[in-house]
């Protein structure tokens, strides 16, 4: 059932990198919401590729996100993760996991709005639905802050991000894991034509291990096209900026408003 599950996910990703099909595929957010009485549900795929000495490890993950508009300015938003991990040393396998990871829910307030300039807020949990005993979930309940900033400056816009998390763990999980961390991240878009969109980041997370200092860092580059005013796609890249990040991801996926 892994196995078939993992073919499944392989060819949607690889017929949304071949077939592009919103910028909620970047870690970096913006203070944009639905509006109330709206809904949108986002849909993306990553394939990660990352080598360390003998040891190869590929990942990959599918995650659907809806959006619900409660009032104009403030969200609800509900992650559904699913991730499978391969990792073999010199050609022996170590490890081949996968399934459901742990389900988030967040708010996003978007509280200031001063001519082009606006911040959001966005306060979330994330719910242990993960087996633990497959390095799917922390087994326990987390929570994270983000604080949302965007400039727009059409065709050009400007992000800023910096976020709090904490997660809960298992007694005997603490020793090598910190359980609090923070993420930075710096981002812009650019309006190619009314429907084409070039997006960037450059993030920056905690490590999570306790006997590094290295965070993790990446960039990402993403081309978005709205097919009409409901339906848009998009397909990008990510490189790792340092050793704990994954060498490079490929990413796609596909945003759908209603009603």
């Amino acid at each position: 059932m892994l196995k078939r599950c993992k073919v499944i996910l392989s060819a949607v990703i690889l017929f949304c990198c071949l077939f592009p099909l919103n910028s909620h595929a970047l870690y970096m957010d913006d203070t944009g919401t639905t509006g109330f009485m709206k809904c949108s549900l986002d849909v993306y795929g990553e394939y990660g590729w990352d080598r360390s000495g003998p040891t190869r490890t590929t990942s990959q993950l599918l995650e659907a996100d809806l959006y619900v508009g409660l009032l104009d300015s403030l969200d609800l938003i509900i992650g559904l993760p699913f991730t499978w991990q391969q990792v073999k040393e010199n050609g022996t396998t170590l490890a081949d996991n996968g399934g459901i990871a742990d389900i988030s829910l967040d708010l996003k307030w978007r509280f200031l709005e001063l001519g082009p300039f606006s911040l959001a807020i966005k306060p979330g949990i994330t719910v242990p639905s993960g087996d633990h005993s497959k390095g799917l979930g922390s087994d326990r309940l987390g929570y994270a802050c983000l604080l949302i900033g965007t400039l727009e400056l059409k065709p050009l816009a400007l992000y800023a991000n910096l976020g709090y998390f904490h997660q809960e763990l298992l007694e005997q999980d603490r020793p090598g894991t910190r359980m609090d961390g923070w993420k930075a991240a710096l981002g812009s878009s650019y309006d190619l034509t009314d429907s084409l969109h070039l997006k960037g980041e450059v993030v920056a997370v905690s490590n999570s291990d306790r006997s590094s200092r290295n965070w993790p860092s990446f960039m990402t580059a993403q081309l978005y096209y709205d097919l009409n005013s409901r339906l848009s796609v998009n397909a990008g890249i990510r490189w790792g900026l340092s050793e704990p990040a994954a060498d490079v991801t490929a990413i796609s996926g596909f945003t759908f408003n209603f009603p």
